[in-house]
């Protein structure tokens, strides 16, 4: 499923960050792991994201059979007992203008094209 989402020039990459950190918490949310163990995992702003979460994060993770898999690239899979659940591919970024905007430093702005894939995803679609 493709989604878009907008952002400034300057920030596009922290806005791509806190998109695939909502996304990550939203599965996981969604597999069914306990809220109190995610509101200890992911902090209030991915800015405080640290080490000490991430592994808080892989603690818990293999006490569910989890795996967050990150390919280096900005795309993350998710397994559950090695089954995939949810996969995150890297953004496409597209540059556009609005030619309406009288400041022309903020005439220029992105597109984030994100393309994302879960299993719940799959459920509707059967269902509809």
């Amino acid at each position: 499923m493709e989604l878009i989402r907008l952002a400034n020039r300057d920030n596009y990459r922290q806005i791509e960050e806190e998109w695939r950190f909502e996304f990550v918490y939203f599965v996981l949310e969604k597999i069914g792991i306990p809220h109190d163990i995610l509101t200890g995992c992911f902090p209030d702003e991915i800015n405080d994201l640290g080490v000490e979460h991430k592994i808080e994060l892989r603690k818990h993770m293999s006490r569910f059979d989890v795996s967050i898999v990150d390919d280096l690239d900005g795309g993350i899979k998710i397994y559950v007992e090695q089954q995939l659940v949810a996969e995150w591919k890297k953004c496409k970024f597209v540059l556009k203008e609005d030619l309406k905007e009288v400041n022309p430093s903020k005439r220029l702005y992105m597109e984030l094209h994100g393309d994302v894939w879960t299993i719940f995803d799959v459920d509707k679609e059967d269902d509809g």
